[in-house]
C-alpha cells in the first residue's frame, strides 16, 4: 500500500458495476496522491456518504439505475 500524503486527491467512486467500482480502485490503489475515500453502488448511497467522507471529487456514472446521478451533480 502506497503512503498517503497530505495533499492527495480524495475521491468518492460512484457507479453500480462492481467491475467499473474495482478498475478504478485498481488503477488509483498505487498512486500516493491519489486515496479513494469512498466506492458507492448507488445515487441514494452516494448522497447518505458524500457528507461523511467529503471527497475532493466524485466519479458518476450518469446512468445510474436510481436516476439520482442528475441529482448528485447538482
Amino acid at each position: 500500500m502506497p503512503t498517503q500524503v497530505p495533499d492527495a486527491l480524495r475521491p468518492m467512486i460512484v457507479d453500480d458495476h462492481d467491475v467499473v467500482l474495482e478498475g478504478w480502485t485498481s488503477l488509483f490503489r498505487h498512486s500516493d496522491s491519489i486515496a479513494i475515500v469512498a466506492t458507492v453502488l448507488s445515487g441514494e448511497d452516494a448522497i447518505t456518504t458524500v457528507g461523511k467522507v467529503q471527497p475532493d471529487v466524485c466519479l458518476i456514472d450518469l446512468r445510474l439505475p436510481d436516476r439520482k446521478s442528475t441529482r448528485l451533480n447538482s
